[in-house]
């Protein structure tokens, strides 16, 4: 999965490239590209989308400027404006803030002859609208990931009647698309399934659900292997307490 981000990552680059119009030996002007990465640096779920940015921007001699926002979308949008102002060649947003949220700005934006494209998660509408300027998306169909991943779970051995529990940002709806295919993947394969909201604090670090899990698979015993915890998502812990199943994110 790293290599897929890494992969998306030089391909978000490489859109922004062919939409300035002109080849890389060709420009005597720096092309200047600011990137939302999403979490923090360095960390693992973020790590890979920087490294094939970094990659990129090396090989098409790109002035890469990274923004991370451990994953808060109002600083999402804070990082937008300060890259607008900065006037660069393109910016690449991730879609957490939502489309309302970017619409007006991504429009003002576009209209000053910045090249905007997405990754992570999709603006469908504002792609749709702003295609042909070079608005795109790198990144999978959310909600058909997760379904995936519920349907591998299940073919790894889950029975119906066996609990399951999906931790998410579900007070955040269009951060939670993949885990809802994962619940429904989960629900329809005849698991009893519980979600758990995903705290902000959490999201931003993701020790913070050790801790969290571990007091509610304490307060909802059941005999080992019975119960199934799952994170749809980025940045959980490298190891959850007692048993978890996980297809790719």
């Amino acid at each position: 999965m790293n290599r897929l981000f890494n992969k998306l990552a030089i391909l978000l680059l490489f859109a922004l490239v062919l939409s300035v119009g002109q080849p890389i030996a060709a420009q005597d002007d720096e092309i200047v590209v600011y990137m939302q990465m999403g979490g923090t640096q360095g960390d693992a779920s973020t790590l890979a989308r920087t490294n094939g940015a970094k990659a990129a921007a090396e090989h098409y001699g790109i002035t890469l400027v990274e923004q991370y926002s451990s994953w808060d979308p109002q600083t999402m949008i804070d990082q937008f404006k300060q890259a607008v102002a900065a006037s660069p060649d393109g910016i690449v947003i991730m879609g957490h803030p939502g489309e309302a949220a970017f619409e007006a700005l991504v429009e003002d934006a576009i209209n000053q002859g910045i090249i905007i494209t997405s990754g992570n998660n999709p603006l469908p509408n504002l792609e749709a609208k702003y295609q042909t300027l070079g608005f795109g998306y790198a990144g999978a169909d959310l909600y058909a990931g997760g379904y995936l991943t519920g349907q591998a779970m299940v073919a790894a051995g889950l029975q119906p009647g066996d609990e399951g529990l999906v931790y998410d940002i579900w007070h955040q709806e269009g951060r939670s698309v993949s885990s809802q295919g994962l619940f429904d993947a989960l629900t329809e394969a005849g698991l009893v399934v519980e979600k758990l909201d995903v705290s902000d604090d959490v999201d931003s670090e993701a020790s913070l659900a050790i801790p969290i899990l571990t007091a509610y698979l304490e307060a909802h015993p059941q005999p080992a292997g019975n119960r199934h915890a799952a994170r749809q998502h980025h940045g959980e812990p490298a190891e959850g307490p007692r048993s978890r199943r996980e297809g790719p994110r």
